[in-house]
């Protein structure tokens, strides 16, 4: 899996700081173009992440497997992450985001 670091400038000055968050599972439509969100859910609010955590894919998928507990070990190597600059979106290969973490509101 290749490490993908985030340059969200908003992030640089919150490097100590923890951040407030919110998780969304998000069914993704194809529309022939690419993957967008076509509905989504929250499933919780108010997680407390220090910020290198989203910088790093490693350091979230694993936090997402052992933590959260919302992706299996089986999907090692099958997901990649996308920063928007808004959420954060774990996808799988193809583009479909599964999970977004949205720290955006919260900036």
């Amino acid at each position: 899996m290749e490490l993908q670091h985030f340059p969200v400038k908003e992030r640089k000055k919150m490097k100590t700081e923890m951040i407030k968050i919110t998780l969304y599972q998000v069914e993704s439509l194809n529309d022939g173009f690419g993957w967008s969100w076509n509905n989504w859910w929250k499933l919780e609010e108010g997680i407390w992440f220090d910020p290198s955590v989203l910088d790093s894919a490693r350091q979230l998928l694993k936090y997402c497997r052992e933590k959260l507990q919302i992706l299996s070990e089986d999907s090692k190597g099958r997901l990649c992450i996308d920063d928007d600059g808004y959420n954060v979106n774990i996808n799988l290969r193809n583009g479909e985001t599964i999970f977004a973490f949205c720290y955006g509101e919260n900036l």
